[in-house]
């Protein structure tokens, strides 16, 4: 199940986001019975968030946190996904995200964070970045071959 707050008051689609992390999650074979909390925030939000738990002293386009210990009911928690739609449009994606427009970048670093709820992790060595990678854009085309492209964000 995935929840979703935007409390950046972006405009944008919550249905389409949902239903596109709903697809990411079956794509990453997440059995059902797990709860994926995601979370739209302005820069200031995602600037607060980033130095506390990251300590950089800027806003990011995405942050993810485990939830695995936190069973809620009957269900567990995945865990939360941040997303900063503002800086999402600044940031410089892969080149196959560009192709498909603005309206695609939610959903690279939306699929960016959910794999690193699944262990993945771009630090360390180049194997795992390019391991990383190779998640990332596999997910991405079967999302856009599951959904068409629709715009998530307006500007």
């Amino acid at each position: 199940m995935v929840v979703l707050e935007n409390s950046g008051g972006y405009p944008c689609s919550e249905r389409i986001i949902v239903r596109a992390a709903d697809t990411i999650l079956r794509i990453l074979k997440i059995p059902p019975g797990w709860i994926l909390e995601l979370h739209l925030l302005d820069a200031r939000k995602m600037y607060w968030l980033n130095r506390r738990f990251r300590g950089k002293n800027r806003a990011t386009t995405v942050l993810s946190f485990e939830g695995k210990e936190f069973p809620v009911g009957s269900a567990r928690l995945l865990g939360e996904v941040f997303l900063c739609p503002k800086e999402i449009l600044r940031a410089n994606p892969p080149s196959y995200v560009v192709a498909r427009g603005e309206s695609s970048y939610l959903m690279y670093y939306l699929i960016h964070g959910i794999l690193h709820l699944k262990g993945f992790t771009h630090q360390g060595s180049l194997r795992n970045r390019f391991s990383m990678e190779r998640a990332e854009r596999r997910v991405f085309t079967k999302l856009f071959s599951f959904h068409e492209s629709k715009t998530i964000l307006r500007n």
